[in-house]
């Protein structure tokens, strides 16, 4: 006679052997749930990706039969790989998180430390994301979300634009990670979304700085914070570029520094031969895989650093670090450097450099000179 373990009756009369008593799913093949009568408590086994996998559920004085049985069926999605029950926008941007730190953690060979996860992009969208997601919205499974939905949700966010934009591009990579992981959800429901036209009168001016409102700055700065807005002026590069050179990202002979870490992809940048003077002097006496800038203490330079030490150095509010990267790749432009080979050292497009400089090109203000008077 077949033992019928969701009776607490024929629990009691099993043999006390300290033996494992089975009982499989009825509805899931492959996932059984047991009962030890010596302790009183539930394990489970499921076999999913050729391996049976054992784990132990807990003491019957604290889960019924039916409490157990939900406990393994979320241990059997577990080891199959598939979603949790109930998979919602809330787990999809924890493991996006995690997808993040696996991906920076395997590009660098080694666990990351504390300060170097906090120093990632996702955390200050993680942070973005639960900042203006609603606990009915965090809450909602996948499967249920629908693109007015999301639609209405970005739209109604409190923000600019611009931002509006950014947050919900950060949430559908986070959608789109939790379905690539555990194959739930609709993508082309998120994708449907309609993108934000921002109008052109919205959008911030470019602010190229003076040669006198950048000493001014410099003049401001503490001697470590100097170096990062001196190298950025001398090649054009983004803060995130600059703090994560290292000392073999350099080559001198050729006057070249290899980008690895870019929102563009690598990238080669050539010197010109102000710059190449500079790094070369920044990385004498440091080791290869050293960085090649530090802060005051020999602490890596993490992200957003550069924002409070902007304002401490200077009134102008229009006045950002990436405005350095618009003053370097200005004045390499007026000097009569070709727009192709501008772009290819910045890692941008010659569009989006005639959007911005478009008035200071020389090749394009010599045109309308032919204009007849």
């Amino acid at each position: 006679m077949a033992v019928r373990l969701d009776r607490v009756k024929d629990r009691q009369a099993l043999p006390k052997d300290g033996e494992i008593v089975w009982d499989q799913v009825r509805h899931r093949r492959g996932l059984g749930i047991g009962y030890r009568s010596t302790s009183g408590t539930w394990f489970v086994r499921a076999f999913a990706k050729g391996k049976l996998n054992y784990d132990k559920l807990g003491s019957a004085a604290d889960l019924s039969y039916a409490q157990a049985l939900d406990k393994a069926e979320e241990f059997y999605r577990r080891v199959r790989g598939d979603a949790p029950i109930g998979y919602d926008v809330l787990a999809a941007i924890e493991d996006y998180v995690r997808t993040k730190t696996a991906e920076a953690e395997a590009e660098r060979d080694r666990p990351l430390s504390d300060a170097e996860i906090e120093a990632l992009n996702v955390w200050d969208d993680l942070y973005s994301l639960t900042k203006h997601i609603t606990g009915e919205m965090l809450g909602r499974p996948l499967h249920e979300l629908t693109t007015d939905e999301l639609e209405h949700w970005r739209d109604s966010l409190p923000v600019k634009p611009a931002t509006r934009r950014r947050i919900y591009n950060v949430l559908a990579a986070a959608l789109s990670d939790g379905h690539r992981l555990h194959k739930v959800g609709d993508p082309e429901v998120w994708r449907l979304v309609k993108s934000i036209k921002i109008p052109k009168k919205k959008r911030a001016r470019v602010f190229i700085p003076t040669e006198a409102e950048l000493a001014s700055l410099l003049e401001k700065c503490d001697a470590d914070f100097a170096l990062l807005v001196h190298a950025a002026t001398l090649t054009g590069m983004r803060y995130g570029e600059i703090i994560a050179l290292e000392v073999d990202d350099f080559d001198p002979e050729h006057g070249v520094l290899s980008l690895r870490t870019s929102k563009t992809g690598e990238r080669d940048v050539l010197l010109s031969s102000a710059a190449l003077v500079f790094f070369k002097k920044q990385v004498k006496g440091k080791t290869p895989k050293a960085r090649i800038f530090t802060t005051a203490t020999g602490a890596h330079w993490l992200k957003s650093m550069q924002h409070r030490r902007m304002r401490a150095a200077t009134k102008i509010r229009a006045f950002v670090f990436y405005s350095l990267r618009h003053f370097a790749l200005s004045r390499q432009l007026a000097a009569g450097i070709p727009s192709a080979l501008v772009a290819k050292n910045a890692g941008t497009s010659e569009e989006m450099l005639r959007q911005h400089y478009h008035k200071i090109v020389p090749a394009d203000r010599s045109i309308f000179d032919r204009v007849a008077a």
